[in-house]
Formats: C-alpha cells, structure tokens, sequence
C-alpha cells in the first residue's frame, strides 16, 4: 500500500472546510446578530426634556401713600421689603422698637414656647432702683419690688404690652449676665441676620445710639411674628400681667383697627414718634399676606397713626392677582435624534396667583425624562410660581407622544446609544 504523505504547512481538508464555514458564519452572522439585536431588543432610551427659561413677569408701579415728613418702609412675610421712602436709608434712632431685639435675642438664648411660663426672674434691689430711675426720668416702667418673682412670660409682656424700660434692663442683664453681654450678642445676632446697619447701645432704645434704617426694622418685624411667643405677646392689646398690679395697655393704639396684629411702638425726643406695625391681609378665601410696615420720625402720636393706616391701606390695595402662565403655554419640548419634529411641554391650566403687583414673578419648570409611546395629556412634570410665602403649582403634559425609533434608526445606531 501507498501512504500519502502530508506536505508540512498544509492543513487537513477536513480543517480547511471548518475554517472555512466558520469564516463565513462569522462574516454574515455578526451583522445578522447585530440587525436582530438593535432592531429587536436593543432597548430605548428615555428622551430628556429640554426646558426652556420662562418669561419673568414684570411688577407694575404701585402707588404707595408714604407720610409727609418722616421716613417710612413697606413690606410683606415671604416677599421682604417692598418700598421705601425717600431719604430712608440712614441709620436713625429707634426708641422702644429695640426692645424687640431684645425680645428676639432672649427667644434666642433662653427660649421657650408659646404656653409655657419660661424660667422664673427674682427682683433684686438693683432691679427695684432701675425702675425708680426710670419713673424719675419720666421713662415707662413696671412696678417691681426686690425679691419678687416674674416667670419670663410675664416679663416679656411687660417688655412689649407698655414697653417697660426698666423691664428691659432687668431682662437683658438676667438672660446674659450684664448690659455689655447682652449687647455683644444682640449686635453679633443683628448681624447674623444680615442687619448692616443696625446698631444696639442699650436695651430700652432710651440711647440715640441704638439706630436702624426703615428696610431693617421691616425684616425684624417679619423675623419677630415669626416667633409664636413675641407675636402672640405683641398682638394684645392689654394684660393682667402680674397679680394685684393694675391691667396696663398696649402703647400701640392702631391695634384695634381690623387686621392689625402688633407690633411695637417708640418715641423719644430724639428718634420721635415711630411705629413698627403688622398686619394680615386676605388675599383670597384661603391664602393671606402678613404686611409689616414702620412709619418714623413723626412730631406726634396722632399724625403717627393717620400715617400709618394711610401707608397700611396703601399696601393693601398693591396687592391683587397676576397672570403668570397662560393655559396651554408651551415651557419646553421633547426631542430625541429619531424625531423629525419636538414634542412640546405645555402646561395643563393657567396660574392667576394673589400677589404684591410691583414684584417681578419668574415661573419656573421641570420635567422628567419620557419613554417613547408616552399618553399624550398625562402629567410629565410641574411649572411652580412662587409668590410671596405662596407657591402655585400647574401640571405639566404633553401635546403629543414621543415616537419609537423605526427599526432600521435603530440598526444604523446600534452603538450610539
């Protein structure tokens, strides 16, 4: 018998013919695969929104009644300082109104809530000189004897209801262990809240050093009805305030005009007549604005009040409703590469909102991201408009559905996505 002999470097048939099939499958298998798999179940991805910058809607001129001499300033909780007057932004003295920033400090260091007694004050004897000192000065002042005892609830009221000098003293010494303590935290506090032209140089406000600016004593206002404690004292009109004292009055007078919740009174020959005042506003049947207004430098009480209820009426007429967004109005848009035309994000509804008429309002939107074959009019996302301490939220849809890819979109793009 005959043996063929393989040549060296030549495979077997059987090999070639493998190598062969194989080379073949692979050429025309891979693109196969890949048609099937990106045509298939290659999966989509979402299609983020784009959203565009709404148009801000501008505030209008507001007619605002400020006081014939004086300086004066307007504003509202979650809107801050609205208007001031002219001449209004140097530091004037402010008389009583310091006793708020007393109240704040002491709310802040020794706090306690609204029903509570607080912690318990006994009298000393330097406490009963203090309030001979102010009588003779013809300061205000509350009764106070060496060794009697005032829970700090008590003392508060005495310090806002007829804004007692003394009490003031007595109450700033006792929360930080003499007037010069109290001062440095009352003044770190004042800037910490952003006051720049704030300054505290005693408790009562009796100095002409203790000054602020219109703006500034606005936003203590709105920061001091924000404490359940100061609002809830300030807002009375009168109070039994210690056992077999006589009742004593509220030094604000315009307390008893419809809607006025405080705040606090401050006259001195320096500062003159001043009033920090609040008040809360209906805007809607269920949605309200706390304004908070200060009228200074006023040559008697009387014209005091007549201006502030004019600049007070004032602010309640700069209040009304503002259209921010159209119903229907388009705030952004789908698109996606396999798209010919962007799918619009609209919004379902329009937004008329209560507002302060002279602040600008920027609506603001946001989306999420969106699978194909989405339900045209399904909420997609929200448009929010903030309004003072309000926010009004409008659903967003779709004005129409985010297309699948076509199957050969998907092939061609196997690897782009």
């Amino acid at each position: 018998m005959y043996s063929v002999k393989q040549q060296p470097g030549i495979l077997p048939e059987r090999v070639r013919t493998i190598l062969f099939a194989l080379f073949w499958i692979v050429l025309l298998g891979v693109p196969s695969g890949l048609v099937i798999y990106g045509g298939f179940f290659q999966p989509t991805p979402p299609v983020e929104p784009n959203i565009y910058t709404l148009d801000t809607v501008a505030g209008q001129d507001v007619s605002v009644e400020w006081p014939a001499d004086g300086i004066a300033a307007i504003g509202a909780d979650g809107y801050g300082v609205l208007a001031t007057s002219e001449s209004a932004n140097e530091p004037v003295p402010i008389a009583s109104i310091s006793k708020l920033f007393l109240a704040l400090a002491i709310m802040e260091a020794r706090p306690f809530a609204l029903g509570e007694d607080g912690e318990r004050i006994t009298m000393s004897q330097a406490d009963e000189d203090l309030y001979n000192s102010y009588v003779s000065r013809g300061g205000s002042a509350y009764p106070v004897n060496a060794g009697q005892q005032f829970t700090q609830y008590q003392a508060m009221q005495a310090l806002l209801i007829p804004s007692a000098n003394n009490i003031a003293d007595t109450l700033a010494t006792w929360a930080f262990g003499s007037m010069q303590g109290y001062l440095e935290y009352a003044n770190s506090m004042v800037a910490g809240m952003g006051l720049d032209q704030t300054t505290l140089a005693d408790a009562s406000g009796f100095s002409p050093e203790s000054v602020s600016t219109p703006a500034e004593l606005v936003l203590t206002g709105q920061a001091a009805l924000d404490n359940e404690v100061i609002a809830d004292i300030v807002a009375r009109q009168q109070a039994q305030i210690y056992p077999g004292v006589e009742t004593v009055f509220s030094t604000n007078q315009l307390l008893s005009d419809p809607g006025v919740i405080g705040i606090k009174t401050g006259t001195t020959d320096e500062a003159g007549a001043n009033l920090l005042f609040g008040a809360r506003h209906a805007l809607t049947e269920t949605s309200e604005a706390t304004i908070v207004g200060v009228v200074m430098g006023q040559s008697e009480r009387t014209v005091l009040y007549e201006e502030a209820r004019l600049l007070l009426q004032s602010a309640y007429q700069g209040f009304g409703f503002v259209e921010v967004l159209e119903e229907g109005a388009v705030v952004g848009a789908y698109q996606a590469p396999w798209m010919d035309e962007p799918v619009p994000i609209v919004s379902s509804g329009g937004a008329v909102v209560p507002a302060w008429t002279g602040a600008d309002i920027t609506p603001t939107a946001e989306s999420e991201s969106l699978e194909p074959g989405n339900i045209p009019g399904e909420q997609i996302g929200t448009a929010r408009i903030q309004h003072g301490a309000e926010t009004t939220v409008v659903p967003l849809v779709t004005q129409g559905a985010v297309p699948e890819p076509s199957f050969w979109w998907k092939v061609k793009n196997v690897f782009s996505y």
